[in-house]
């Protein structure tokens, strides 16, 4: 638990261990057998109050063992409901059916809980946020247009390439979010899915061991500001057959009323790389 990697495994444990519970007590427990409901009460409090330890850990960040070992503790509050709950039903008969599903009852009281802590503190500034933010988090008219074209004149194992990437000072947030609404709402394969990934190959040092990733991006990004054959032969290898050009990203005139554009607006053009001559 202490590596860098260990509370990932500690709560993947945790959770196979959980489900592992439910199951057992659906498969084999399930039928008339019931808990009495002040039993159901008592272990829906005792999960909700195991919660609390969470906040009453004290929350020491540094390298100290004594530090991580808290940090740790806080993945193990699901133990308080185990050791309560098997002490409290100790002289109940069918102890083992009663312990397996008042422990599941509270497993589910900490889910609820820990969820609704979550979001209720974190939904007002998210939804806030998104408001004032929408027009750069939601597809344009003009990508919708552009979706739906290809929709309807491309197969769906057809490639596009576009200018529409993040590369060095233009991966600000909003800029990431908007470059990743492409991938998302256009329905066909991208020579590069995510500008997050492209963005962390801008830095040079980034590239290494990258294969052809770096002349991906590069092609990419400059094909519609200066295409050239070595560009439209790189994209016939990679099997690329449209190129979506983001005329906010280049100023050359070149596309809107090029032969090979099959689609134009305001603020795309698609290309049909077939028809494209140089």
């Amino acid at each position: 638990p202490t590596s860098p990697n260990g509370l990932f495994f500690l709560h993947a444990s945790v959770i196979l261990v959980l489900s592992l519970v439910g199951v057992v007590v659906v498969d084999v427990f399930s039928g008339d057998f019931k808990l009495e409901r002040s039993e159901v009460v008592f272990c829906s409090l005792i999960g909700l109050a195991s919660l609390l330890a969470i906040y009453l850990i004290p929350d020491r960040d540094s390298g100290a063992n004594t530090a991580i070992w808290l940090r740790v503790s806080r993945s193990l509050v699901v133990l308080i409901p185990i050791f309560v709950i098997a002490l409290a039903f100790l002289k109940k008969r069918q102890y083992f059916r009663k312990v397996s599903t008042g422990v599941l009852i509270a497993s589910i009281s900490i889910s609820l809980g820990t969820f609704i802590a979550t979001n209720s503190s974190s939904f007002g500034s998210d939804m806030s946020g998104f408001r004032k933010n929408s027009d750069e988090f939601l597809a344009s008219s003009d990508l919708i247009e552009v979706r739906d074209w290809l929709s309807e004149n491309s197969s769906d194992a057809d490639v596009y390439a576009s200018n529409y990437v993040c590369e060095g000072s233009d991966c600000t947030e909003p800029q990431l979010s908007q470059r990743a609404l492409l991938s998302t709402t256009i329905e066909r394969k991208a020579l590069i899915e995510s500008p997050w990934i492209a963005s962390a190959f801008t830095e040079p040092r980034a590239r290494d061991g990258a294969g052809d990733f770096a002349d991906r991006l590069n092609n990419s990004a400059t094909f519609a500001q200066n295409p050239n054959i070595e560009v439209i032969e790189f994209f016939k290898l990679t099997k690329v057959r449209w190129y979506i050009v983001d005329l906010s990203r280049t100023n050359n005139g070149l596309w809107a009323n090029n032969s090979a554009a099959v689609i134009a607006n305001s603020s795309f053009v698609v290309v049909d790389l077939d028809k494209f001559e140089i």
